[in-house]
């Protein structure tokens, strides 16, 4: 008999977390989030965040919003140079930097010194506008940490509307990002990746010293909201069940 149809050769496919699986199966199930052309039409609001990469993602949304994506609010987030976000992501420049036309429900942060005060801003927007669920246009490299720090932040707010992840259509080797360091954009995705989950991801899920939550939620929390985001009438329409006949 092969090796291959004997039960006690099987590999069992149940298996244990590792920190490294975790990570792995946290990008998995969030990249595995529908994003289909029917539930970013149904979303009441489109979330752009600008980082390292610039207006990569506020310009994609824009593009979308532009073509009637998004029902209600475009919210653009902060950038962390003040110079820089005025000239990029004020609402007056808006359309002259990113090709801004349906102007009607725009908002901007224009600055924000980093990625918790972005979604604090955000989660903040939306419960002040009522906002019921959102598109989040981000960075691929970042679109993890961005994504949970946004989860944490409505949490908080005690907020809980479908946030659809929408990652950024540029190529992992372009180099366009910023160096912290020298100033300089040459760095690419490739570059960055890897210290998105550690150290940084590992570090903002801790507690602070005052005892309160890290910006980034931990995995008991991500998982709860994903097992509810499952659930939802934007979601359920778009899945495909096994085994029908």
């Amino acid at each position: 008999m092969s090796q291959y149809t004997t039960a006690a050769n099987r590999i069992n496919h149940k298996g244990t977390p590792t920190e490294t699986s975790i990570f792995y199966s946290l990008a998995i199930q969030a990249l595995s989030v529908p994003h289909t052309s029917e539930i970013l039409r149904e979303v009441d609001a489109l979330v752009a965040w600008p980082g390292i990469v610039l207006d990569a993602a506020p310009r994609h949304a824009v593009l979308d919003w532009n073509n009637g994506i998004g029902k209600r609010h475009l919210l653009v987030a902060g950038y962390h140079e003040q110079d820089v976000a005025e000239e990029k992501f004020s609402l007056s420049k808006m359309e002259e930097t990113l090709g801004l036309r349906r102007q009607h429900g725009v908002h901007t942060q224009i600055h924000a010194g980093h990625a918790g005060q972005q979604a604090t801003w955000v989660a903040e927007k939306v419960k002040e506008l009522g906002i019921t669920s959102v598109a989040l246009y981000i960075p691929s490299f970042h679109f993890l940490r961005g994504l949970l720090t946004t989860v944490e932040s409505f949490r908080r707010l005690g907020i809980r509307i479908p946030i659809i992840p929408k990652t950024t259509p540029i190529s992992p080797f372009e180099r366009s990002l910023l160096d912290a360091k020298s100033l300089v954009r040459d760095l690419c995705e490739m570059d960055v990746i890897h210290a998105e989950a550690d150290p940084r991801m590992k570090s903002y899920q801790l507690k602070k010293e005052s005892g309160s939550p890290g910006d980034v939620a931990t995995v008991e929390v991500w998982e709860d909201y994903l097992r509810w985001l499952y659930d939802q009438p934007l979601l359920t329409s778009q899945l495909m069940k096994a085994n029908q006949d």
